[in-house]
């Protein structure tokens, strides 16, 4: 077997090819210059759902929809998985289990990594041996696993989102989750990660793949129960990624819902700016996370009741405005396809067509022709041709929001060796029908809101980027990072020394992480500020925004019924939030909010710091001091002596023989302890030794070495 085969090829990758940019606009600033005049208004909370969050399409001013142009020209038919481009791996088989939200996010993410290298499929089989395969076992596993002890976060144990029955293992692959949900995890650094292929070593579990006692894969729902629980558990580490997520970039469903204070959904029209910005990302070569209402959200499941799929032409379209339950990736479109065959064909069901011809291609989780062979079982035979491919209508109500994401893939392999200094790692969830938002906002539309992480570096780092989330499409953030040297009682964000401001401008809404101007060492033990200010467009002016996770909290659990909730930690003297006049600890805040908004959980704010160890000079200090042997003693046995003193070294101290010339036979070096030996019966003389002290080193300090020559005189 290949030990570590995921390791080695994601390390090849970097030597291998090339790959690209960050999508964002950025531009540097000068203190001075991004001053910000603070006027005294009312500031308004709000939920933010993933349609709202995602861009406000319906009711924007067109300042807010800036960039999305609707007279771009595209192909009427275009198609990544086509032998042109070449660009989408294997169809999958989630089965036995409800994980399509990491199979409609990994599958995207293969589509994106593959163009970000410049090659296709094909290529990169050929150049690794295997096709691109991104772990959906690692996913789903940490999505309903919280931050423990084992990891580097130790104030913040306890948080993410949780299981309510943990009784059986299978509740952590069967409880479904969100497109917001896998963006979460990756955002905080929790993968994307390569699956192991067959003939490599899987200790780390990663897999998709599930086994009974007798070691049998299991593949059916209806065999679920015969799973040894040895199979559910993943030993790879939580944060451990093979790719680094840049972007998560959030674009609304095409059809505009409103949700009634009833809790009726009202059907608002189409929205052609979605459909466009959709095209857009899949003709820059990005795979698009897609949620929408299917009659069956896993394979397997009978196809009798189904009230909006046409199984003859493979072709989804509802017109319900129902809750999405199934996670698949759109790969292309045909402008072409006609709305007719999207008529069910179930004779005695009443439906309308949609407003339009015109088709998403999409990449479902639920096998092929060769699932089918492969299992025995023609439940998974499905798709278009038995492709696993099926069309999804333009106009379908139930589609909440569409994803994209970009990887930064330049330095695969070494990701293990980057810092991220975070708080928020509740990702956010698809809440219930009773529920109005997964996010909580505050927003002003004169007074700027100033949002702030402080982190205590927990090693010698230089940091060189910042992770943010932007509500709403055209954000424009203002940076500041501030240290505050030896200042331990952090209480105001901007009461120190201001080291960096960027300003970035962000087409869509979502995670963004921004590069820096310059990398800036922060000592272990120094604490720094990162303060962000978001806005967009309104109107004729600006409003602004501060925006953190929100989840459904334990007590929420006997109103919803669901088996998960979500555990925020915020703890005092990690977030602030300026509403205008002074800073407030967010932890003391946010708590009024909670109480105010229902069985919920507020987060801390979305700032993440990415740092490099940054070791600083070893404090190792080499001394000799001259020896004298008599030799008289020498004729009875050796002398060991010691004339190397080492102190203040950081890491493992060894000692090196340089050159001995005449003194080999006479003097033995112990490369362990720095010890001489002066051997038995030498001669009076003197000698000389030239030995190399070395000290390894650790995570603050670099490795050492020096050079010194130890006189011995035998008298």
């Amino acid at each position: 077997m290949v030990k570590n085969g995921r390791r080695v090829i994601a390390i090849a990758m970097t030597a291998a090819l090339c790959l690209s940019a960050s999508p964002a606009h950025v531009e540097s600033a000068t203190a001075a210059s991004t001053k910000e005049t603070v006027k005294t208004d009312n500031i308004k909370v709000r939920k933010l759902d993933g349609r709202e969050a995602a861009g406000e399409f319906s009711t924007a001013t067109r300042k807010e929809l800036d960039g999305f142009t609707k007279d771009v020209t595209y192909p009427v038919k275009f198609d990544l998985h086509d032998a042109e481009h070449d660009s989408v791996t294997s169809v999958k088989l989630q089965g036995p289990f409800g994980t399509c939200w990491t199979f409609g996010a990994m599958a995207a993410a293969e589509i994106t990594i593959l163009n970000d290298l410049g090659v296709t499929n094909t290529r990169f089989k050929e150049l690794f041996g295997r096709e691109l395969n991104l772990s959906e076992k690692h996913m789903a596993y940490y999505g309903y696993h919280p931050v423990s002890k084992d990891d580097p976060y130790p104030g913040q144990i306890g948080e993410g989102n949780v299981l309510v029955d943990e009784s059986s293992a299978t509740k952590i692959y069967d409880n479904g989750g969100s497109d917001g949900q896998a963006t979460g995890l990756l955002a905080s650094g929790v993968g994307p990660v390569i699956e192991p292929e067959e003939n490599d070593d899987d200790s780390d579990n990663l897999r998709y793949e599930f086994y009974d006692k007798d070691g049998n894969r299991i593949f059916k729902r209806s065999d679920i129960d015969k799973v040894d629980p040895a199979s559910y558990t993943v030993t790879a580490l939580r944060f451990q990624s093979d790719f680094k997520l840049t972007d998560g970039n959030i674009i609304p469903g095409s059809s505009n819902i409103k949700k009634n204070p009833d809790g009726s959904r009202e059907y608002l029209g189409y929205n052609e700016l979605s459909t466009n910005a959709v095209k857009e990302q899949l003709y820059t070569g990005h795979g698009v996370v897609c949620s929408y209402y299917g009659d069956h959200s896993m394979p397997g499941e009978t196809e009798e009741l189904s009230k909006h799929f046409n199984y003859k032409n493979w072709a989804q379209y509802d017109n319900e405005h129902l809750y999405a339950s199934h996670a698949v990736t759109i790969v292309g479109w045909d402008d072409t396809y006609p709305k007719e065959n999207f008529a069910p064909d179930k004779v005695s069901v009443s439906h309308e067509m949609p407003a339009g011809d015109g088709a998403w291609i999409v990449k479902n989780s639920w096998g092929d022709a060769s699932w089918a062979e492969k299992t025995k079982d023609e439940h998974n035979r499905w798709g278009i041709n038995d492709t696993g491919y099926f069309y999804l209508s333009y106009y379908d109500h139930s589609i909440t929001l569409y994803e994209t994401m970009d990887f930064d893939t330049t330095d695969t392999g070494l990701i293990q060796d980057a810092i991220i200094d975070q708080y928020d790692m509740m990702p956010s969830m698809a809440l219930s029908e009773t529920a109005d938002g997964n996010s909580i906002a505050l927003e002003n539309a004169d007074t700027p809101i100033k949002m702030a992480n402080v982190f205590t570096a927990t090693r010698e780092q230089k940091i060189n980027s910042v992770g943010i989330t932007s509500a709403l499409p055209n954000t424009r953030a203002v940076i500041r990072v501030y240290k505050f040297g030896n200042d331990t009682n952090v209480t105001d964000p901007e009461k120190g020394e201001l080291v960096d401001v960027k300003i970035a401008t962000f087409k869509y809404a979502g995670f963004h992480r921004v590069n820096l101007n310059g990398e800036y060492h922060i000592k272990e033990g120094e604490k720094y500020s990162v303060i962000v200010t978001e806005s967009v467009p309104f109107g004729d002016g600006m409003k602004y925004l501060a925006q953190a996770a929100m989840g459904m909290n334990k007590d929420s659990t006997a109103i919803t019924g669901k088996n998960s909730y979500s555990v925020a930690v915020v703890n005092a003297g990690e977030s602030f939030i300026n509403l205008g006049s002074s800073w407030e600890d967010w932890s003391t805040l946010k708590v009024k909010y909670e109480q105010n908004e229902g069985p919920i959980c507020i987060d801390n704010f979305a700032i993440k710091a990415f740092a490099a160890a940054d070791p600083i000079a070893n404090t190792m200090k080499v001394t000799v001091s001259k020896k004298t042997v008599k030799a008289g003693a020498l004729k009875k046995k050796a002398k060991v002596i010691a004339p190397i003193t080492v102190k203040n070294a950081k890491g493992s101290v060894s000692y090196f023989l340089v050159s001995s010339a005449a003194s080999k036979k006479a003097l033995k070096l112990n490369t362990k302890t720095g010890k001489i030996t002066v051997k038995k019966n030498t001669k009076k003389g003197t000698y000389k030794l030239k030995v190399k002290v070395t000290a390894d080193g650790n995570q603050n300090h670099k490795s050492a070495g020096k050079t010194v020559t130890v006189t011995v005189k035998v008298k």
